[in-house]
C-alpha cells in the first residue's frame, strides 16, 4: 500500500518509525518527519533519508532533472525542519561521493544490462535514452550539486 495511506489505530504507538528515499510520498521531507512523528511514541526515534542540495543548484540542471530547488533544503536546512516539528537530531549519515557514484553506476550498469539482456525489448530506446541523460546531468552538475543524508531524530523528552 501506498505508505501515506497506513493508519495505525493508536497515535503515538511506535517506538521506531522510518522512510528511507520515499519522501517524495509524502510530499517532501517535513510531510514525511510530520508522518512519521505521529507515529512514534515520547521518546520514539525517526530515521529519515532523503537528498540534500551541496550547493545552489543551476538552473539548466533543475530542468534538466524536472526538479525545483524547493524539492529539497540544504543538510542544515534538513536538520532545522526536524527542530521545528520538536526532534533532535541525533545522528546523521552523510552519503559520500564515492557512495553516489556507486549508486549512480549501479543503475547504469544494471540498466545497459537489461538493455543488453533483452534486446526485443519494445522500450530499450527510451531506458537508453533516460540513463544516458541520467549520466549527463550526474556527472556534468549532479555530482558536485545534490548530496544525501540518512537522519536520526529523536523525540526528546524535556
Amino acid at each position: 500500500m501506498n505508505g501515506a495511506d497506513y493508519k495505525h489505530s493508536e497515535k503515538n504507538y511506535f517506538d521506531l518509525a522510518m522512510c528511507i528515499g520515499g519522501e517524495w510520498i509524502f510530499n517532501g521531507f517535513k510531510n514525511t518527519l510530520s508522518y512519521l512523528l505521529q507515529n512514534v511514541k515520547q521518546d520514539g526515534m525517526i530515521i529519515a533519508g532523503c537528498p540534500f542540495w551541496q550547493k545552489e543548484p543551476s538552473e539548466e540542471y533543475l530542468k534538466t532533472v524536472e526538479l525545483k530547488k524547493d524539492n529539497y533544503g540544504t543538510h542544515y536546512e534538513n536538520m532545522l525542519i526536524g527542530k521545528e516539528l520538536g526532534l533532535e537530531l541525533i545522528y546523521s549519515i552523510v552519503s559520500s561521493k564515492d557512495d553516489w557514484d556507486n549508486y549512480e553506476g549501479l543503475n547504469w550498469y544494471a540498466s545497459f544490462k537489461y538493455i543488453n539482456a533483452n534486446p526485443f525489448d519494445k522500450d530499450n530506446q527510451e531506458l537508453y535514452n533516460r540513463i544516458i541523460k541520467q549520466q549527463d546531468s550526474y556527472l556534468k552538475w549532479g555530482r558536485e550539486t545534490i548530496g544525501w543524508a540518512i537522519y536520526i531524530f529523536q523525540k526528546v523528552k524535556i
